[in-house]
């Protein structure tokens, strides 16, 4: 019983501020990433902008593999039906292909950002050991 009340509690934890808040960093994310390609490689501040852009993304999957942990672990009420059968078959693909999706979107950027170099400057705990000529 009290695994189904605390199951509860974490699925209609501020469900729709979970969704605002995540929708409001996509917001930020695209924002900032629009101006990193607007922004030329000689700007400083390009750097400032890029690590806020990596930790909205960062922030995002922290919040999406939250839900999809929540999501596994508690029992859901009844799915909810459009009237369209089609939409009824479609709605869990969508829903679980967000979950591929978003950790293939951030390891993409990780990976990008560290075949470009940046793995120094943005990520402080990628720090490579100084080696010293002999």
């Amino acid at each position: 019983m009290q695994g189904d009340v605390l199951g509860s509690a974490l699925r209609n934890f501020l469900p729709n501020e979970r969704h605002e808040a995540i929708f409001h960093l996509r917001l930020i994310v695209r924002v900032t990433g629009k101006r990193l390609a607007a922004t030329p490689n000689s700007d400083p501040r390009k750097i400032g902008i890029l690590r806020v852009h990596m930790m909205g993304g960062v922030l995002i999957l922290a919040l999406m593999v939250f839900r999809f942990i929540v999501r596994m672990r508690t029992s859901r009420p009844a799915d909810a039906t459009t009237g369209y059968p089609l939409l009824d078959r479609i709605a869990p693909i969508s829903h679980y292909g967000f979950y591929v999706l978003v950790p293939m979107m951030v390891g993409t950027g990780f990976a990008t950002a560290i075949i470009a170099g940046l793995g120094e400057i943005v990520f402080w705990f990628f720090r490579r050991p100084v080696t010293r000529p002999p």
